[in-house]
């Protein structure tokens, strides 16, 4: 494992976020008001949607934000993408072996 794959690991916990933020913006232009509230299509809609997206991959609450079943659903599945994947990374890491001081 080396310090390129770990940043690697990195940017695709990012892109995850990225992606799914990119997923609910494109629903709240479908449907708006799917965050729960009616926000200007746009750069702050998407703005919105991304905090939402990196605020369940950081297992933080989003906030006020009371979104519909079907971005509360896609929210569900995002974060435990994020936990399965965290936990893989770290499993990876602590499997490595150690290297002989000797």
């Amino acid at each position: 494992m080396t310090p390129d794959k770990l940043w690697g690991a990195a940017c695709v916990f990012l892109m995850t976020g990225t992606s799914f933020g990119s997923l609910i913006d494109l629903i709240c232009i479908i449907r708006p008001g799917s965050l729960g509230e009616t926000i200007e299509l746009g750069w702050a809609n998407y703005a919105a949607c991304i905090n939402y997206s990196l605020s369940i991959l950081g297992g933080t609450d989003p906030g006020r934000q009371n979104p519909t079943i079907l971005v509360r659903n896609i929210g569900v599945f995002e974060s435990v993408w994020a936990n399965l994947y965290s936990m893989l990374i770290i499993g990876k890491l602590m499997g490595l072996p150690r290297p002989d001081k000797g």
